[in-house]
């Protein structure tokens, strides 16, 4: 056990001595004292070292429950414990009451817990030592934190890169080893003095032109020039130039990390010296090539297209500074490309996908494949880099070039015939040359294509490289000897009769797309390119081909997509060509009547026959308005649920009250509506969602209705377990088999057409599907053309005890005689809409229209019994009215009311002081209900 002391002490209370008695109740009398310090560890242990008493504290530390360690050995948490230490740790705490120290324990999974230990020896009332009892505090996170400063600051002091900072006059700050290192001067040597000393005399401004940088906070990267040693030597670096910011945020300095680049370069000049026949191939290639360390040695032509940069800009880099800061799935490119460099370099080879940025800063999609070789007993490594980003874009067309690429192809292969034939003179070749025929030689056999020789007249293999292994599953042993037409890899034998012919007529192939059979007999679609070659005057065929069954794949995806997305499109407009129709044609009865009944000329009879059909209309209205609201707020995950108490008797006797209404308005006498529930079971009151629920049952309720001419329709509920099942069956027209699948999708009805001959929005039955699985539930149907539909859904049944002293409000004969009730309305209309709700209680109205006169009414008017205040109101919102009449009586009951009945809406407007909350459109028979309730 490790222990350190510290320089203070904490001293515990009496209540460490305690009266003898034969069995020490710890649990009692440790529990019962430091209860107050419960939050840290607290463990009392024996003269033998085993655990008496174990708080939560302690369970929270180390991971152990009180029943796991009690009675058990303190080496448990701490396995250097020694029961000698108990004597040693007895006199200590003789001497000073207690002592404090830090301790390396370990929790219940085997980690590693640091904690600073305040020690004290436990006693009874009669003096007698009984043990001891410890306070801990985990300090782990505080030793790990020092630890990582000081490495970190080990990590900037050994880098291998030279790390310095000037001030803006050009000033050395500070110097690292590797800055000792790369040019010779010591940290003593150097620090307070011009960091031109550095410099050479053909850049000597070259500071004034990255200070111009550096104060506009832009960072200069890779930045690479010449720089002097100590000993007048000039060497070649690369250096990154960044601003460095003080407490103030201002620009008060600049880092400079500097890496000798000048073996690099020297390295790069010999490589470059390579025969001209192999450099011209690499330079052609119709991929990118990289011969490249950590960094870009030499790249090839078709690397620069791809990065839209010159050569000059690449090489030195590295791959890190033309990638993006993570790859597509999320990890570090930093991370990840350290990974597979050393991967190459320990396994040969290693392939990959990669995302590139160019200099205009486009995405390349990328596949590239890593292979090590040896120079001068040096290892180097070859990237190949395939452009995948045309295959991403599902479109993957062969190069204009591709016959050039053949051509080179076709060099190589003889290049290769002609160092067999001569082996002896090879023993002559420069060693460099003879390391860069290997280097290309590997850069061919490793393409990520295809590549193979076959004969013309028979199919009979040459040659083959890896990407044909990897293609077609065949290794060179399996082809060797054998024939295309043997080994049966073509999936069409008269695609290669239109090779051979094309060959013949052209000499040359593009883009022949074919399926190819692979060893395992899977198949493969790929494309094609060949071209003839001649070897010992006789004609051979070299082919490359490029696998894009997954760009094929992706074609298909794309195609279904795009159905899809025009199939939804096309719903989208028939939604709002239906939309502009279920709104408009309410609201042309609405205004159509309105307009009438301002005709004094109207008899009464059809004033009231006018007036039913407006409400009706209006309601109308209101439906496919609240289907919007609730279709949007499902849309942006707004819609919530709200759990209550609630009558389901009562709920479902509206409901029953309200559709026989229902059915009598829509002229449908020949239409039976039964509610089918044993109400008079234990059943009464249940917790969910009250307004949701009945939102479901309605919306059901109302599609049976609107399809079912004559007949019944029954609604109700049965008991299923845990669950409450609800019903609605009809006897109506059903729904097609084609249109089932869809029934729940939103905009869409068993009849799209336009001529179809039921209204409606399209939304209510997919709004019902995301109400009940809100709500913990699930839905599903059944219906037979002609027949009838059943519609079922579930609900998890929560019970709740009724109270049945509690009984309903009544709003009827509602008499406020002598009361007197403020409204705070800004619009007109609404305020003369409950004028004449309230007209007939007979209590006294007082009007505000804004919220600073309503507070002014209130303060001269001390009779006030009940304030109506809306939301949203000039010049003082209807939450700041409210809290400002609180402060005058805090007793008065304020009923807020709004339009918008969100519930962040109604939490805030009950954070001012509000006692209820009633939404817009106001119902009458709620706001009688709601006045009574504060009235009594």
């Amino acid at each position: 056990m490790q222990v350190k002391n510290l320089s203070f002490t904490l001293e515990l209370p009496n209540l460490l001595y305690m009266k003898p008695n034969l069995t020490i109740d710890y649990e009692h009398l440790i529990s019962k004292n430091l209860l107050s310090v419960a939050v840290n560890s607290i463990i009392a242990v024996d003269l033998q070292g085993m655990v008496t008493f174990w708080n939560n504290g302690a369970e929270r530390i180390f991971g152990y429950k009180r029943e796991e360690i009690l009675n058990k050995s303190l080496k448990i948490i701490y396995p250097d414990f020694d029961e000698n230490l108990l004597l040693v740790d007895l006199e200590r705490t003789k001497e000073g009451g207690s002592y404090v120290s830090e301790w390396e324990g370990r929790n219940k999974s085997g980690e590693t817990v640091w904690v600073d230990l305040n020690t004290n020896i436990l006693k009874d009332d009669n003096d007698n030592i009984i043990g001891f009892i410890g306070l801990s505090k985990d300090i782990t996170t505080n030793r790990e934190l020092h630890f990582y400063k000081s490495e970190l600051s080990s990590i900037v002091q050994y880098s291998a890169d030279g790390m310095e900072s000037v001030d803006l006059e050009g000033n050395v700050l500070s110097w690292n080893k590797s800055a000792e290192k790369i040019y010779g001067y010591s940290s003593k040597e150097i620090i307070g003095k011009k960091s031109s000393i550095l410099y050479v005399e053909s850049n000597i401004d070259e500071f004034q032109r990255v200070l111009k940088i550096i104060i506009q906070g832009k960072v200069l990267k890779n930045f690479e020039t010449k720089r002097r040693k100590k000993d007048g030597s000039i060497i070649d670096v690369s250096i990154t130039f960044s601003p460095q910011i003080n407490n103030e945020e201002e620009i008060s300095g600049i880092s400079v990390i500097t890496r000798d680049i000048t073996d690099q370069k020297l390295t790069l000049k010999k490589l470059n010296e390579s025969e001209i026949k192999y450099q011209t191939i690499f330079e052609n290639s119709g991929e990118g090539f990289f011969l490249m360390t950590e960094r870009f040695i030499d790249v090839n032509k078709k690397a620069c297209e791809l990065f839209e940069s010159s050569k000059e800009e690449i090489i030195g880099k590295s791959p890190l500074d033309f990638s993006p800061e993570k790859q597509s799935d999320g990890v570090s490119s930093e991370i990840k490309a350290k990974e597979y460099i050393k991967k190459a370099f320990e396994e040969g080879n290693v392939s990959f996908y990669w995302q590139h940025i160019s200099k205009s800063k486009d995405t390349i999609n990328t596949r590239i494949t890593l292979n090590r070789i040896v120079v001068k007993d040096k290892n180097y490594l070859i990237a190949i880099m395939h452009n995948m980003t045309e295959v991403i874009k599902y479109q993957n067309k062969l190069k204009v070039k591709t016959k050039s690429v053949v051509d080179k192809n076709k060099k190589m292969h003889q290049l290769n015939n002609d160092l067999n034939e001569t082996n002896n003179q090879l023993k002559i070749i420069n060693q460099q040359i003879e390391q860069s025929e290997k280097k290309f030689r590997v850069a061919f056999k490793t393409s990520p294509d295809a590549i193979n020789i076959n004969r013309i007249s028979d199919g009979l293999y040459i040659d083959i490289n890896d990407g044909f292994t990897n293609l077609m599953g065949y290794t060179e042993r399996d082809v060797r000897g054998k024939t295309s037409i043997e080994l049966n890899v073509w999936v069409n034998p008269k695609d290669r009769n239109r090779l051979v012919n094309a060959l013949l007529e052209n000499e040359f192939v593009s883009n022949l797309e074919a399926q190819f059979r692979r060893k395992d007999g899977s198949v493969t679609t790929a494309l094609m390119s060949a071209s003839f070659i001649e070897v010992n005057k006789e004609k051979y065929i070299l082919s490359i081909t490029r696998d894009i069954s997954e760009r094929k794949e992706s074609e298909e995806k794309l195609k279904k997509a795009m159905e899809k997305a025009e199939e939804s499109d096309l719903l989208k407009s028939a939604f709002l060509a239906n939309m502009s129709h279920e709104i408009r044609t309410p609201m042309n009865a609405i205004l159509g009547f309105s307009q009438l009944l301002k005709e004094k000329r109207i008899e009464p009879e059809k004033q009231d026959k006018f007036l039913d059909i407006i409400v009706s209309r209006s309601k109308n209205l209101l439906q496919i308005i609240n289907d919007i609201i609730d279709i949007s707020k499902i849309e942006a995950n707004q819609l919530t649920i709200e759990n209550n108490e609630f009558s389901l008797k009562k709920s479902l006797y509206e409901l029953y009250s309200f559709f026989e209404a229902e059915i009598y308005t829509h002229n449908k006498s020949h239409v039976n509506l039964t509610l089918s529930a044993d109400l008079s079971e234990v059943i009464g009151n249940i917790r969910s969602d009250e307004v949701r629920l009945k939102q479901i049952l309605t919306n059901l309720i109302s599609n049976a209705i609107k399809f079912t001419e004559k007949g019944e329709i029954e609604f109700g509920y049965n008991v299923k377990g845990d669950n409450l099942e609800f019903f609605v069956r009809d006897t109506g027209i059903g729904i097609p088999e084609e249109s089932k699948k869809h029934i729940f999708e939103r905009f869409r009805q068993a009849d799209d057409s336009s001529t179809r001959e039921f209204g409606g929005t399209g939304l209510g039955l997919s709004i019902c599907k995301q109400l009940v699985e809100k709500l913990g539930g699930e839905i599903w149907f059944d219906s037979k053309t002609d027949k009838g539909s059943i519609f079922y859904f579930t609900i998890p049944l929560e019970m709740v005890t009724q109270d049945q002293s509690s009984s309903e409000l009544n709003a009827s004969n509602f008499d406020l005689t002598g009361k007197t009730i403020l409204i705070v309305e800004d619009d007109l209309i609404s305020m003369t809409y409950l004028e004449e709700l309230l007209i007939g209680t007979k209590a006294s109205i007082l009007k505000a229209f804004n919220g600073e006169k309503a507070v002014e009414i209130f303060k001269n008017n001390a009779n006030i019994d009940i304030v109506l205040m809306d939301v949203y109101l000039p010049k003082m919102s209807g939450n700041d009215a409210t809290r400002e009449i609180k402060k005058i009586n805090a007793e008065i009951p304020v009923v807020m009311q709004s339009a918008y009945a969100l519930p962040s809406d109604k939490k805030e407007s009950f954070k001012y002081g509000c006692d209820d909350y009633i939404t817009k459109p106001i119902d009458p028979r709620l706001l009688m209900v709601t006045i009574k309730k504060f009235m009594q």
